[in-house]
């Protein structure tokens, strides 16, 4: 087990994890042996982003290519490319 970093809900450790970290960094969530960077294993619910008004998402200051939020006044998922925020449909 590559395991080096666990965070377990109850019982022996081991049993219940609820966040490993990897010798490569991998970082899983619900998930015993992360497959990516970030792997985040559910049935019960699913991954939410940062929510925040059209202001609060256009006053980030230096937003990354590849950042993602939900804008709570459009209704909209946004991602920032090419140095502008574009709406995901």
């Amino acid at each position: 087990n590559e395991n080096t970093f666990q965070i377990c809900t109850g019982g022996a450790v081991g049993s219940n994890q609820a966040l490993v970290v990897g010798l490569t960094g991998k970082v899983g969530i619900g998930e015993t042996a992360p497959s990516a960077p970030l792997t985040v294993t559910s049935t019960t619910g699913g991954v939410l982003l940062p929510r925040m008004s059209t202001s609060n998402r256009t006053s980030i200051s230096s937003p990354s290519n590849g950042e993602m939020v939900y804008d709570t006044d459009l209704n909209k998922f946004y991602g920032h490319a090419n140095g502008a925020w574009v709406a995901l449909h």
